[in-house]
């Protein structure tokens, strides 16, 4: 990376911190980090975005993937590629997710295919970051990606890879703040901050445990198994599957159903214990109920969107309707 500077762009999640992290460090002249959502990278490509931003420069995303719909069922791909297109400057694209065919053949015939790193192995995208961007990389890299592997030696984490994971799980939602916290990660000041933000990231934590506690509903029954639905504020959104394993706990269930308020979205997630394919739970709601349908499936959550939900509060109740009727045929 020789440009005068470069822009990292990163998923808000540890793992794609870290790796933005390492792709700054490599990187020579300025850096800018940024951090966004797949959807928010549509806006990033947007030409007024693009003017405020140098000539001449490399863009490096990190963690950040392909998404055709949203969880609110809008489509996403149409517009992210038709933007990437336009853009002026080096792209280089490195992702731990397993990508679809089509979606891989798209970015490569864009950008370059010797400028996709997709690695849909067990390691991390972190660790892929370091191989392709850092050559050698000192002991500082190497603690890097064995933090974002979770493979830290007993004395390290204990001395700064606990707190530093409770302080990027909180920034999640706080886009300035986690950038400004990749940016000290660059020139390793990790100590920095956790000093800065541990405060943070624990009264973060307590509001999330709180929210739970308060916007829980009583379990209900499914052939067996408990479900809670908790409604979820706007401004804890970026939070939902913490809040839902809160509430699973603090009501002893092993389903949960989060209703993303203002959103037509429920999504629908289960705790590590509990063996169920919510996708085919989902398909079978999505046959009951044609108005619903899921996209971006994931293997513990899947969201259903509900169009009218936003109004009609009375479709959350169709959905568990739905759900407890149709629970015995995949529940394990």
């Amino acid at each position: 990376m020789n440009e005068s500077l470069t822009v990292v762009v990163a998923a808000p999640n540890m793992d794609a911190a870290v790796g933005a992290a390492l792709a700054g460090r490599a990187a020579s002249g300025r850096v800018e980090a940024l951090i966004f959502d797949s959807e928010d990278l549509v806006e990033f490509f947007d030409h007024e975005t693009q003017q405020e931003l140098p000539r001449g420069y490399e863009l490096v995303l990190c963690g950040v993937k392909v998404i055709r719909m949203n969880w609110d069922g809008r489509l996403v791909r149409p517009r992210l590629m038709k933007r990437l297109r336009g853009h002026v400057g080096l792209v280089r694209w490195f992702s731990a997710s397993g990508w679809r065919p089509e979606d891989r053949r798209a970015v490569e015939h864009i950008i370059g295919e010797d400028k996709l790193f997709v690695d849909e192995g067990a390691r991390s995208v972190a660790a892929t970051v370091c191989d392709e961007c850092c050559g050698r990389p000192d002991d500082y890299g190497r603690s890097l990606v064995q933090f974002a592997r979770g493979e830290l030696d007993d004395e390290e984490e204990e001395a700064w890879g606990a707190d530093l994971r409770k302080v990027l799980g909180a920034l999640k939602g706080d886009r300035a703040a986690m950038s400004k916290a990749v940016s000290a990660m660059m020139r390793q000041r990790i100590q920095d901050v956790i000093d800065q933000r541990l405060e943070q990231a624990e009264r973060i934590e307590e509001e999330n445990r709180a929210c739970a506690r308060e916007n829980a509903e009583d379990p209900r029954l499914m052939r067996g198994k408990k479900l809670v639905a908790i409604s979820i504020p706007r401004e804890r959104h970026p939070f939902w599957a913490e809040i839902s394993a809160y509430a699973r706990e603090a009501t002893g269930s092993e389903l949960s159903m989060c209703h993303l308020s203002g959103r037509p979205t429920f999504l629908l997630s289960r705790g590590p214990e509990l063996r169920i394919d919510l996708r085919k739970w989902a398909r079978y709601l999505t046959d009951s109920l044609p108005r619903a349908r899921a996209a971006d499936a994931r293997a513990d959550a899947v969201p259903i969107v509900m169009e009218g939900s936003v109004d009609d509060a009375g479709l959350k109740e169709e959905i568990l309707e739905a759900l407890a009727e149709g629970a015995h045929l995949l529940v394990d």
